[in-house]
């Protein structure tokens, strides 16, 4: 009582202020809502990207990956020549790791954290068939911060839902000579393919991906409903447990 308290809720990125009459939000969302408090303090903000096994959720048809956000407060009276001291920093974390758990992370800028907020916006819009809006969301996070390929994947999961695959294959194109093992990029380009009947080609994509990902989001899962429709319900268990040692918090496996 008395003090603010906070909830988790992953249903809609929020800005600052909305988080705060909301006292919810996701990670990203109460990291925003926090460096606001801190910046009306005065007190120095570094925002970092967490490296993790990238979660997976899911809306009908699209799949969404999940990352993972904290930040660090510096105590504004340090000395201002050292660009990270622990003694004088608190690292805020609304998903912190397992006691003994080792976390690796990089530090982002404020252009990429508004970057991710656009983007999570666009995928949230996406998801709930706003595809014009979702469009001008991943345009603004790509002209946010052009590096950040996730937007550049957002744009043309839109471009394919508007059917305007010469615009999709473009975008997917660079991405993957950005970078080649970007497993999101090859699922889409190889699914444009199939679409397009370019079957060869889709099937150069699919084994390039099976390298990189030998079981990709979903796939116990959806052995799991198969054996389930068989009436093999040991086989369904063994499956959906095997989703969940990989997504232990996933509702929909339970």
């Amino acid at each position: 009582p008395g003090q603010l308290r906070l909830d988790y809720d992953a249903q809609r990125t929020r800005t600052a202020s909305e988080a705060f009459e909301a006292r919810s939000g996701n990670c990203l969302s109460l990291v925003i809502m926090s460096a606001a408090l801190a910046r009306h303090l005065g007190l120095p903000v570094q925002f970092h990207s967490v490296y993790s096994d990238a979660g997976w959720g899911r809306s009908g048809d699209l799949l969404v990956s999940n990352g993972h956000v904290n930040l660090t407060l510096r105590n504004h009276y340090g000395d201002g020549r050292v660009r990270f001291d622990v003694a004088e920093a608190m690292l805020i974390d609304f998903d912190p790791p397992a006691p003994g758990q080792r976390q690796y992370s990089r530090v982002i800028g404020e252009t990429t954290v508004l970057a991710m907020f656009l983007n999570n916006r666009a995928a949230e819009l996406l998801a709930a068939g706003r595809t014009d809006e979702a469009y001008w969301h991943a345009r603004a996070a790509i002209e946010a911060e052009p590096t950040f390929l996730a937007a550049h994947n957002t744009m043309a999961v839109v471009y394919l839902r508007r059917g305007a695959r010469a615009q999709a294959e473009h975008v997917l194109r660079q991405l993957l000579a950005a970078e080649p093992a970007n497993a999101a990029a090859l699922a889409n380009l190889a699914h444009l393919y199939e679409r397009q009947g370019r079957a060869q080609d889709a099937a150069a994509l699919k084994e390039r991906l099976a390298r990189l990902e030998p079981y990709p989001p979903y796939h116990f899962f959806q052995r799991g409903l198969e054996a389930m429709e068989q009436r093999d319900y040991a086989l369904a268990r063994t499956m959906f447990e095997k989703e969940i040692e990989r997504a232990a918090y996933h509702h929909e496996f339970h």
